[in-house]
């Protein structure tokens, strides 16, 4: 009971506990340095996460994936450390850029010849081999305050694995496999989003997927 003789109910809520990202290793944001990557040529980088193969695996909003094998070149001189980071080794990985795309209708549009993808998550099957998680939609932008419908899919999210897969002569190729479809996307460019993969105390791996809303935050637009 309260201080006024009245009767409290006790309410009881259910929670998960998700584990902190891993840190840094740094201070502050102040020992953080930005520095250019050589030797690469990228186009509108939307995702990047490193494979438990030590590569940089990067994605472009045109849906190009980008395996990127990475070095760090140190040069000590008066006292002074100049350190740069070059790619050495670049692989296209286009499984998800050539997913078809189809109409509002559900009618194949083979005009359309890539995918938007904003997220990727990089991760290990049970043989060691590099997993990669991929968000991708129809990759047209219409809507917006000066913009005219484009017919776009506007279900077109869709979350793909693709696996590293031994081709049996020294390389690999990628098995994709569409895990979801159907996820909604707006009619300018909010889509199937970032994403996040952990693991639970009881080893069961649970991928955390964020969606934008179809209103795209409620922003001005001709088509509503």
């Amino acid at each position: 009971q309260d201080t006024g003789g009245a009767g409290n109910l006790l309410a009881t809520a259910g929670f998960q506990y998700v584990p902190p990202l891993p840190t840094l290793g740094v201070d502050s944001l102040a020992d953080l340095t930005q520095l250019t990557l050589l030797n690469t040529d990228v186009t509108n980088p939307t995702a990047i996460d490193v494979g438990a193969d030590g590569r940089l695996y990067l994605a472009q909003q045109n849906g190009l994936i980008q395996q990127l094998s990475i070095v760090q070149d140190v040069v000590e001189s008066g006292g002074v450390t100049t350190q740069t980071w070059s790619v050495t080794n670049r692989v296209d990985i286009t499984a998800v850029q050539d997913m078809p795309n189809f109409n509002d209708f559900g009618c194949y549009d083979p005009s359309v010849d890539n995918r938007q993808v904003t997220g990727l998550v990089a991760s290990t099957d049970a043989s060691g081999l590099v997993m990669l998680y991929v968000s991708s939609s129809d990759p047209r932008i219409g809507g917006g305050s000066g913009g005219e419908s484009e017919d776009l899919d506007t279900n077109s999210g869709v979350v793909s694995r693709l696996t590293q897969t031994p081709d049996g002569q020294g390389g690999f190729t990628w098995e994709k496999v569409d895990l979801i479809r159907g996820l909604p996307r707006s009619e300018e460019n909010h889509a199937t989003n970032g994403m996040r993969l952990y693991t639970k105390t009881n080893g069961d791996q649970v991928l955390i997927v964020t969606s934008g809303g179809n209103t795209n935050t409620g922003a001005p637009s001709n088509n509503f």
